[in-house]
């Protein structure tokens, strides 16, 4: 059997804790949508130019040749050809991967914590290549049946593999606050693993 199918997965809208700097030089941040609403409001208040919005799209394609159990055998092997990109790590924040023990709690990533976070040194925004992008995912597993002389005993045995392009490496620095990494070219500027 041969199968197919496309998907396209988009964030519209992302509740994340938004950050500014009020007048006491103190972070204060508004639980929505960063760059919309509240948040936009405040930071146009504030005379900020320029925000960010959350962005995070996957396309992927995938292909599956599968071989159904039958004659004490199956067989599926599938490849799935995909990007996701966008400045929105998700819930996880695989941005902050670097931390120690990760971020743990959903919705409260430092990806929108301040107006320049988001931003490339070079001032543009560093949306490209996330961390978890793999563009090419080849899966093969398959299974075989030795069944015992028509008893109600028998063994299998089966086999798998997985072969992945690498994930997106990317030079980041702390800029203009020791808070959280910021991109400094580009995401994925350094290839790959």
């Amino acid at each position: 059997m041969f199968r197919s199918r496309y998907v396209y997965k988009n964030v519209d809208e992302a509740v994340e804790d938004a950050g500014i700097v009020n007048a006491q030089g103190s972070e204060a941040y508004i639980i929505g949508t960063p760059a919309r609403g509240l948040h936009l409001q405040t930071l146009q208040d504030l005379a900020c130019e320029r925000s960010v919005r959350p962005e995070r799209r996957y396309n992927a394609l995938e292909l599956v040749f599968e071989k159904r159990l039958s004659s004490n055998w199956y067989f599926n092997a599938n490849y799935t050809f995909s990007s996701l990109y966008g400045n929105y790590t998700g819930l996880a924040s695989s941005d902050e991967a670097h931390l120690v023990n990760g971020r743990l709690s959903p919705g409260v990533s430092r990806a929108f914590d301040l107006p320049f976070i988001g931003f490339t040194a070079e001032g543009e925004p560093d949306n490209g290549p996330l961390p978890t992008d793999r563009p090419h995912v080849f899966n093969l597993y398959g299974s075989y049946i030795f069944d015992w002389g028509g008893s109600s005993n028998s063994t299998e045995i089966s086999g798998f593999q997985t072969i992945a392009s690498g994930t997106p490496q990317t030079t980041s620095i702390y800029g203009q606050s020791s808070v959280t990494r910021q991109i400094f070219y580009h995401r994925n500027d350094l290839v790959r693993t």
